[in-house]
């Protein structure tokens, strides 16, 4: 005996419903991680102040980790989401998009390995005891410090993704519509010029 299998047809608008709902859980993720906790514990070019409010507030780094996890794991999914969204109107550029949108998601994973990487550099562990204290707190921000670069060279690959492929599909786009798509105004240009 066979059993019936129904296919229910989820709706575009509760696709875009969801992914209204994740960009909000993003940007909450992202207040959190990028914004509330570096400007609590970071001081800019001082590694022995940054690694001393980092010991002292272990837990908002963490929060802060935690925050960046999540972000993380909500892009993966509105990559999905955004991508059964768009699929309809062109597969081919759905799928572009999910690409480059899941290159920049990656990268924010190496974000957390590099917070993770701080923790243990400042955790006194008995192995690290061959570094000189100013040695490990510059160590430690010298993670710190690539963070933001791991968040922007996300941008620039999916940049370069985008505008490598976005010409060839000839859907009549100006070039202002590609440089909305890529995002290559902020993040990508801080990038290159911090290489340069």
């Amino acid at each position: 005996m066979r059993l019936g299998h129904r296919a229910t047809e989820i709706s575009p608008s509760a696709y875009a419903r969801t992914a209204g709902i994740l960009v909000l859980v993003i940007l909450g993720c992202a207040g959190v991680g990028m914004m509330y906790v570096p400007s609590t514990l970071l001081v800019p070019g001082d590694a022995a102040a940054t690694a001393d409010n980092i010991r002292a507030s272990k837990g908002l780094f963490r929060l802060g980790m935690v925050a960046d996890a999540a972000l993380f794991l909500t892009e993966i999914v509105l990559v999905v989401v955004l991508y059964r969204l768009f699929e309809p109107v062109s597969r081919t550029l759905s799928l572009i998009a999910a690409y480059a949108r899941l290159t920049m998601t990656v990268i924010q994973g190496v974000n957390l390995l590099n917070s993770m990487a701080v923790l243990l550099v400042l955790s006194g562990a008995a192995h690290l005891a061959v570094f000189e204290p100013a040695q490990l707190d510059a160590l430690a921000l010298l993670f710190v410090d690539a963070r933001p670069g791991d968040f922007h060279l996300g941008g620039v690959l999916r940049a370069s993704l985008l505008r490598a492929w976005l010409p060839d599909l000839h859907l009549g786009l100006r070039p202002e519509g590609v440089r909305c798509l890529d995002g290559a105004g902020g993040g990508s240009q801080k990038m290159y010029a911090r290489l340069s």
